[in-house]
């Protein structure tokens, strides 16, 4: 492995890492992580914004790769409602996409 490579991934492992110790000072709810990790598999970052990191993931369900995105609630700035929970706008809007058949 060339050290490009190599540092490539000690970047990516020290990311994950520091999500999670954010999580954990931030006091974001573990119970809601832990039940985040019951579905998903976390496996590297794949990007970051200003609104949030995305991360690559295998779905336990049926072990196919996903990309998760997550999201400071502190930069949130419209919020909207599915079944009668408070949800940043982005995701209620994918939501209603998701409703939409392809051609």
């Amino acid at each position: 492995m060339t050290l490009p490579v190599f540092a490539k991934k000690v970047k990516k492992l020290a990311s994950f890492q520091l999500f999670n110790l954010k999580l954990l000072l931030n006091g974001e709810s573990s119970r809601g992580f832990n039940k985040f990790k019951k579905h998903y598999k976390l496996k590297g970052e794949l990007g970051r914004g200003g609104f949030g990191i995305v991360y690559r993931a295998i779905r336990v369900a049926d072990e196919l790769p996903v990309a998760v995105k997550f999201i400071d609630r502190r930069t949130v700035r419209e919020w909207g409602k599915i079944n009668d929970e408070h949800l940043p706008m982005e995701i209620c809007m994918l939501a209603k996409c998701a409703k939409i058949r392809g051609k």
